[in-house]
């Protein structure tokens, strides 16, 4: 009977993921702030760069598990990307650690502790992605303490395993799922925060090609910006997909920038993003494809 019900609640899933991020594009492409659309050739390094960085989450997200081969669990990770255009905010966590707990057969402990752990390697990808703005002069000195501090820390706690599983441990809802058979190892939890730099690389550098920089501003400036501001806008749980705090993290960020710029670059972003992850989940789709035929 589950075998059964898992694939109809998959394809739900999948039907409302679809319906929805189409809203989220037709919305997006309304957007009146998207007044300038980069090049032909810039639209598709963003859209190679959004395929790059999804690519690199599915193998963190693979190692966190124990799976050494990420299209295990590609499919599954990439359609639960689509659970964030879902009302709600919690659907792409069913779907990732859902589809992690079948898929890989790691069991919905080991995937829900997996994905808490994915947070913080994120974090801390943000911040050492965002540690080239402590050496601006134009970067307060309080921005450069807590980008530098908050690096330390993560740093140390995913190295310190048995301390984050404390941590983990004193967590409530996590009290029957932490211990030391579904801790992710050490090892992992540095390829996933690497993997997790890639991603946020990534994104900049599709908000760089998007951005109108200011004379003298360059991408060693604007992608560390707009890691950290992705980071502040992924903690930022009540606000859907961090919108609204990451353009005023930007601003703050990049104090020479205009407004309408970082926010009229934001509108491309989220219309490549769009586009870009139909297109990697369309692309993880082939090897069943092929499979069936065969």
């Amino acid at each position: 009977m589950r075998a059964r019900l898992y694939p109809a609640l998959r394809g739900l899933f999948a039907l409302a993921g679809l319906v929805f991020i189409g809203f989220a594009l037709r919305d997006a492409l309304r957007d009146p702030d998207l007044t300038l659309l980069p090049s032909a050739g810039g639209i598709a390094l963003a859209l190679l760069a959004v395929v790059v960085g999804l690519i690199a989450a599915t193998i963190g997200w693979a190692r966190l598990l124990g799976v050494q081969d990420p299209r295990v669990v590609a499919r599954g990770f990439l359609l639960a990307q689509l659970g964030k255009y879902i009302p709600g905010g919690v659907w792409q966590v069913v779907g990732q650690v859902g589809d992690a707990s079948r898929a890989a057969s790691t069991g919905g402990r080991t995937a829900t502790v997996a994905f808490v752990v994915s947070v913080a390697t994120q974090v801390t990808a943000g911040l050492l992605v965002g540690l080239p703005l402590t050496f601006l002069d134009a970067t307060p000195t309080w921005l450069r303490v807590g980008i530098v501090a908050g690096a330390v820390v993560s740093v140390g706690l995913l190295l310190q395993r048995r301390l984050l599983t404390w941590l983990l441990l004193s967590l409530p809802w996590l009290r029957e799922a932490a211990d030391e058979t579904t801790m992710p190892t050490r090892n992992a939890m540095v390829v996933s925060t690497v993997t997790g730099m890639v991603s946020l690389v990534a994104a900049g550098l599709v908000f760089e090609i998007a951005y109108t920089a200011p004379e003298g501003t360059t991408a060693a400036v604007v992608i560390p910006a707009y890691a950290l501001a992705w980071t502040i806008g992924f903690l930022a749980i009540p606000f859907p997909a961090g919108l609204g705090v990451r353009e005023g993290a930007l601003l703050l960020l990049l104090p020479d920038g205009a407004s309408a710029a970082i926010v009229a670059a934001s509108a491309v972003v989220r219309v490549v993003y769009i586009v870009g992850e139909l297109l990697t989940l369309g692309l993880a789709q082939l090897p069943m494809a092929r499979a069936r035929t065969r």
